[in-house]
């Protein structure tokens, strides 16, 4: 559905100041995904998809960086943590059409070039899970949804 995926494009997890960055991001199946260290210490980062390790790899060395899209054959939610620090923790999802979006720092988002329709619009938060609801995109115009998180506890 949509456009097809731009396969040309680089996404880029990085490792700075022992932490994911950005911490949560969203692309699409066929896209490339390159990992790098801006931090002069070795790292670990190791993606799972469920429970199945889709990239575990090692950046001993600052600016290093590692291709790993050959590794990523499906969508889904991709959970990142570099196996020597602890609490190095990232998402990655991956999709199979263009309509996401990840929110910006006030929460607000905006799915571009979705046809007219009917649909289930769902959210995930790392606290608070995935929340559904179902909107209706008209022929012209716009639509918002809200969504409410409470961290779990």
């Amino acid at each position: 559905m949509g456009k097809a995926a731009d396969t040309t494009k680089d996404n880029f997890l990085y490792n700075d100041g022992c932490r994911y960055a950005p911490h949560v991001m969203a692309f699409r199946l066929g896209e490339g995904l390159k990992v790098k260290s801006n931090d002069p210490k070795l790292h670990i980062p190791h993606g799972y998809l469920g429970e199945r390790t889709v990239f575990n790899l090692s950046l001993p060395f600052k600016n290093t960086i590692i291709e790993t899209t050959s590794r990523i054959r499906q969508p889904g939610m991709m959970k990142v943590v570099c196996d020597t620090h602890a609490w190095m923790l990232g998402f990655i999802h991956v999709f199979d059409h263009p309509y996401f979006a990840v929110t910006n720092e006030q929460g607000a988002f905006a799915i571009a070039d979705l046809p007219p329709g009917n649909y289930v619009l769902k959210a995930w938060h790392e606290d608070g899970g995935t929340k559904s609801q179902e909107i209706t995109v008209p022929e012209a115009g716009e639509i918002r949804a809200a969504f409410e998180f409470t961290r779990k506890p």
